[in-house]
């Protein structure tokens, strides 16, 4: 029996995200950003403002776009203070404003320096959401229950043929990239604390 029309094209996106990631891979485009002191915790927000994401990828004119595959959170630590709302943010200008710890990017590539193009910071400052052209995105809105040990997971990898979201948009420099990814999280009187891995491509 003959294979119906989406499961042809779910083979053919299955092997174009295949051939991508090796190729990402090997040519040293493939990031990773968690903690690099194990066991360490980030603490979320106690309500949502626009001002504070928990976490934030963002460049101006690098010179290849970014493109989230994947993203983890795990509760870790203090309990959080209520049912912990997630919020995930694209923009086309780079947001940042102040502030923030800085992790450092990891080249799965061992071949390869953690050279990013994009930075990473967890508890910025982020600038005031723009208008016209520059009005965020928002891209999904979530609720998980506040519990020691639950995850939230987003796996993009099958969002386009170009295997995720890219959060990287045409910058005011020819060929170059702005824009910016934000991850809100929040509980009320007592923020969630995460470990968190951010999966990444520099396309």
């Amino acid at each position: 029996m003959a294979d119906s029309a989406a499961e042809l094209k779910a083979a053919r996106l299955w092997k174009a995200n295949k051939h991508r990631m090796n190729y990402c891979m090997e040519a040293g485009k493939l990031f990773y950003v968690t903690h690099q002191t194990p066991a360490t915790a980030v603490t979320g927000q106690t309500g949502w403002v626009v001002t504070t994401p928990t976490f934030l990828i963002y460049g101006a004119n690098v010179a290849s776009r970014g493109v989230l595959k994947r993203m983890t959170l795990s509760q870790a630590g203090t309990v959080a203070g209520g049912a912990i709302g997630i919020s995930v943010v694209v923009d086309r200008t780079s947001r940042f404003s102040a502030g923030g710890t800085a992790v450092t990017p990891q080249n799965a590539n061992v071949n390869y320096t953690n050279a990013s193009g994009w930075t990473f910071l967890y508890n910025p400052t982020a600038s005031v959401a723009g208008t016209g052209t520059s009005i965020p995105r928002y891209l999904q809105e979530n609720c998980i229950a506040a519990s020691v040990g639950n995850v939230f997971s987003i796996d993009f990898t099958e969002a386009f043929e170009e295997s995720g979201l890219p959060f990287g948009t045409a910058g005011s420099t020819m060929g170059a990239f702005t824009g910016s990814l934000l991850v809100y999280t929040w509980a009320a009187t007592t923020g969630p604390t995460w470990r968190f891995t951010f999966e990444y491509l520099e396309d």
